[in-house]
């Protein structure tokens, strides 16, 4: 909790919104914060309804964006602080090559992610889109709610406690409404959720002979060197699971 509390304060919630005054005046009451969350039923609790807004995807779209509750906010970085390491490990990249854009490795200071991998990840991503005939580019980040609440039908498969679970599964809904559309864009613990929610599917495709990398927003596929009758002859493919 007081780790949960120290991130929001250092480094906010999201960076896709302002932050909330109410983060200050939490930092500054960590006693009865702590004590106020302590006291909830994980699996019962509401989470509040969180504020949406468009923002840009990139030059010619948009997605929806979300921020919770500034209560909810703690709960959901005590969570992540919680079960970062069991979800890490469900990630599947012992290499620190396949997978994932930056490594989990929560601090004192309440930071959460370890060494920034972005440009080596993506360095390497170009490097092996030249050396494959065929590479697909999936946006996923709008389609993770449906791999967490199906693929991850028992506690264990998450790694998570069975009461954390349905905490978060709970808040996925409720940030969904009534339609699937993602892990919450935002909060940045839910980056490492997205990532957990399609590690199976890309350690499949590199199971199957196909180059897979991907992070919380897209997952590429790389086809193997050789040409095979009736691929296509384009070398980028992109599309947008909906």
């Amino acid at each position: 909790m007081r780790w949960a509390l120290r991130h929001l304060n250092e480094f906010g919630d999201t960076d896709l919104f302002p932050r909330p005054f109410e983060l200050g005046i939490m930092a500054e009451n960590q006693a009865k914060v702590i004590a106020h969350v302590r006291a909830l039923d994980l699996p019962q609790y509401k989470w509040s309804e969180p504020r949406r807004a468009l923002v840009l995807k990139d030059e010619l779209a948009f997605r929806s964006a979300t921020q919770l509750d500034p209560l909810d906010a703690v709960v959901f970085a005590a969570l992540i602080r919680h079960d970062c390491k069991r979800l890490d490990a469900r990630r599947g990249d012992d290499h620190e090559s396949r997978v994932f854009s930056y490594g989990v490795e929560p601090r004192a200071d309440g930071q959460l992610s370890g060494k920034d991998r972005y440009r080596e990840f993506w360095q390497r991503n170009a490097e092996l889109a030249a050396e494959h005939a065929v590479v697909l580019t999936t946006d996923i980040s709008i389609s993770t709610i449906r791999s967490i609440t199906i693929r991850s039908s028992r506690a264990e498969d998450a790694g998570v406690s069975s009461d954390a679970f349905h905490a978060y599964v709970n808040l996925l809904r409720k940030s969904s409404v009534t339609t699937s559309r993602g892990i919450p864009i935002g909060p940045h613990g839910a980056h490492l959720l997205a990532e957990v929610a399609f590690a199976s599917w890309m350690i499949s495709w590199c199971k199957r002979g196909l180059r897979s990398r991907g992070s919380s927003m897209t997952s590429t596929c790389f086809a193997p060197p050789r040409r095979k009758p009736g691929w296509p002859s384009i070398r980028w493919c992109r599309f947008s699971i909906l």
